[in-house]
This record gives C-alpha cells, structure tokens and sequence, in this order.
C-alpha cells in the first residue's frame, strides 16, 4: 500500500491501534484520530516503526467541525487524495457499563446521544467528508467496524441500533426471500406476491416476514466466504488447465468455469443453514396443514429436531439439488459479472472500474444465476421443507411429481421476489468483494 493515504478514527488503543499498524506495516500514509495527544503520539510512534508514515490528529468524531478539519487537513496534505477510511472511533462504553441491568425506558434518554454520537453519528459524518475527497478521483473504500450486537440483542437498544446497520443487506433482503420459499413450497396457497405478503403478516404478523433470518445471516457469510475464498483458488486450477501463466488473465468463459468449480465447495456449508431456514420459514404452512404436530419454532428446536430424526446427515437433505443449482448458476452468476464487467470497460483494464459498474455488474450476474436455475431452486426448497414430515422423493422424483401435479409453471412460483431483491443484493456483494480484494492484494504485494 506504499503512497496510499489512510483515516482510521479511534486509533489510540485497540482495534483502530491494530488496523493502524498493519496499514503502517504495508507502507501506506495513515492519519490517525483520537481525543487525547498523548496516547495518539504513542500509537503513532509504534506505527511509524513499522516503515509507513502515521500522522496523529486529535479530533471528536462527534463534532462536525473537527471531523471537517480532519478532513480539510488531508486534502490539502495530501493533494486531495484518500484511499480508505475506516470508521472505527466510540465512546459510548462507561455509559452501557453504567445502565447494562436496566430496560432502555429505565436508561436516561440521553444515553442514546453517548451511545450513538460518537459512533453512528461520527461514522456518517467521516463518511461524508471522506466521499468528498473519494468520489472525484473515482475510487476509495469506506469500512465501518461493528459487533455482533448488530446480529442479536446486546447491552442495550441504543447500541443495538447502531450496530444493525453491518447486516442491512441481509435483514432487507430477508422478507422476500421469505415470500420465495413459501411461494415454492405451497403455490397453491398464494396467488402472487401481494397475497403472500398478506396471507403472512395475518397469519404470523410481521415476525413472519423474518422467520430463519439468523441461518439466513450465517448462510450468507459461510457461503460468500468460501465462494470467493476457493474462487481465486479455482481460477489458479483453470490457468493450470488450459495451460496459462500464473499471473495471465482469464477471459470471461474461463472465469465462469471457476465461479462454477468453487461453488461446489460453497454448497457443503450453504446445505445445512438454507434447510434450517427453509424449514422455519414455512413451519406455520407445515402445521396448518397438519403435515407436522405444532412445536417451538425456533433455530435449536429445528436443529434438535434434525438431530434426533436424522443424525447429523440430516442436515444435507436437499444436497444433491443445492449442488445442481449452484455449480451450473454459478457460471451463469460469474460469467454475467465478468461480461458485464467487459462490456462497461469497452476496451480498458476492468480493475479501473469504478463502484456503479461494478454495482450494475453484480446485479447482472444476480439475475443470470436466478433466470438460469430457478426451477432447481424451487425442488430444492420443496425437498428441504417436505422432507420434515417423512422420507422425501429425490430430485428427479420430486421434479416429476411437481410437473405431473401442477403443471410446469410450478417450478417458477415465487420468481418475482426472488428477481427483486437478486439486483441490488449482488451488486454490493461484488462492489465489496472486488474493493476487498484490492485491498488485501496491494497489502499483499507490499510485503
């Protein structure tokens, strides 16, 4: 990272104290912000030991007048160039410490300005004067740091709410998947979209819409993470293949054959979370139906209740039909990322893209996967939620039956949530992905 500029907020101790090193370690010039001089003096010697260069600001996140300066001072600094902040500065620790055994309407209500000035108030306006410096010169990468208080309650509702915002693209993504599933499972229960949302938040109130969100949020990491963790893997087995040097670039066609290859590896870890949630999200049409006596419906209960009936390979019913719909929709998900991503450079270096192409690229590749295999999906989902109430038929059965029954437009219920929440939700997962990796390759190549 030699020659790059970087902000890390609340960078005397701790988490930013870390990340601040590293950065140093890799060369990069790094202002770093805290409220008192003399622990920043010390974090910024330490760093400085490390070859980069690291430039202590005292400055209160919460006070847009400091974080105005912070920035101004940069600018002029540094001829206008920022590369990446990461928004790490809080202060709201004594007074959690303080209330931690009360109810949020037993807490002063001016706890939630200590909890959250600092912290979501002074992360949204870094973020602000950092864009500023960002979006003329068409690059940069904000990070936000979080907690696990933004997947369950912790502490308090304050800090709750600030921490949600790190699992947003799930949380609004989460309802129409919901709507999916059910559409899939029982499509003659609904008649549309419209109707399941009513059907739903009727019978189950709003709840309803968020059902087997927790394996949803630990499908979507465990997946994301292997995906493109065995991705730059698999790319390396094609290059092998076909003869390439280890650094040569792959054209479009080969780098959808390795998003397809790495996604069978993806799918030993996505089968287990997505049959849970499947299961969860159509437990109330399992019951009424009277395919299953009534029961806790919670995460534990369903994972007890595979273990018990089915041992540990019970959780990988529904296998078979996750790998045929992820390997084939892989290609199709990577294969129309990367032509997008031609398409958009018309000629130029594709890493010179800026955040809406690779934005426009993903939600492309998104809908390619899901035009591709979603009849697949929908007998998987059928395997996954039948399966509770006794021995399923496989994939070929199951799809036979589907086709006999109900006719072939069965394999498509549910398509229009599932179309409307696969743009934007791809489109940042691969804005996030490709400036990740730029990140850690630059650090990588300066070591």
């Amino acid at each position: 990272m030699k020659g790059q500029v970087c902000v890390v907020t609340g960078a005397s101790r701790g988490i930013g104290r870390g990340i601040t090193l590293q950065l140093c370690q890799a060369g990069a010039t790094v202002y770093i912000t805290g409220r008192h001089l003399d622990t920043l003096r010390a974090a910024a010697e330490e760093a400085q030991s490390r070859r980069g260069k690291c430039v202590p600001v005292v400055c209160d996140s919460g006070q847009e007048s400091e974080v105005r300066n912070l920035f101004e001072k940069v600018d002029r600094e540094q001829n206008g160039r920022l590369d990446v902040l990461v928004n790490n500065a809080y202060a709201g620790v004594q007074t959690i410490i303080d209330n931690r055994k009360k109810a949020f309407w037993e807490s002063p209500a001016s706890m939630w300005d200590d909890v959250n000035n600092v912290g979501l108030r002074g992360h949204y306006l870094c973020s602000v004067y950092g864009a500023r410096l960002m979006v003329p010169a068409g690059q940069g990468l904000i990070v936000v740091i979080s907690s696990i208080g933004g997947l369950q309650y912790l502490f308090n509702v304050p800090y709750g709410m600030a921490k949600l915002r790190g699992t947003a693209c799930v949380l609004t993504g989460q309802p129409f998947d919901t709507m999916k599933v059910k559409m899939q499972t029982f499509p003659d229960l609904y008649r549309g979209l419209t109707d399941c949302c009513l059907k739903t938040y009727s019978q189950v109130g709003f709840r309803g819409f968020y059902k087997g969100t927790s394996p949803a949020l630990i499908a979507n990491i465990a997946e994301n993470s292997v995906l493109f963790m065995c991705y730059g893997f698999c790319q390396q087995v094609v290059r092998k293949v076909v003869g390439l040097d280890k650094q040569a670039k792959l054209s479009d066609l080969q780098n959808a054959a390795a998003g397809s290859f790495a996604s069978a590896f993806a799918a030993l870890v996505l089968c287990p979370t997505e049959l849970v949630k499947c299961r969860l999200q159509t437990m109330y049409e399992m019951e009424t139906s009277g395919k299953i006596a009534k029961s806790q419906n919670t995460v534990w209960s369903v994972v007890k209740s595979i273990l018990r009936k089915d041992g540990p390979l019970g959780f990988y019913h529904g296998l078979s039909s996750t790998l045929l719909r992820e390997v084939p929709g892989y290609f199709f998900f990577f294969g129309g990322y990367e032509q997008s991503r031609s398409f958009f450079a018309a000629g130029r270096s594709k890493d010179e893209l800026g955040p809406v192409p690779l934005m426009l690229s993903g939600g492309v590749g998104g809908i390619c996967l899901w035009l591709a295999v979603y009849p697949v999906d929908c007998i998987k989902s059928r395997i996954q939620v039948l399966s509770m109430s006794g021995k399923q038929a496989g994939f070929v059965g199951t799809c036979i039956s589907v086709v006999k029954n109900e006719g072939i437009t069965a394999l498509y219920s549910g398509l229009k949530p599932t179309m409307i929440r696969a743009f934007p939700a791809n489109g940042a997962l691969f804005l996030a992905y490709e400036y990740s990796r730029k990140l850690m390759m630059s650090q990588l190549e300066a070591d």
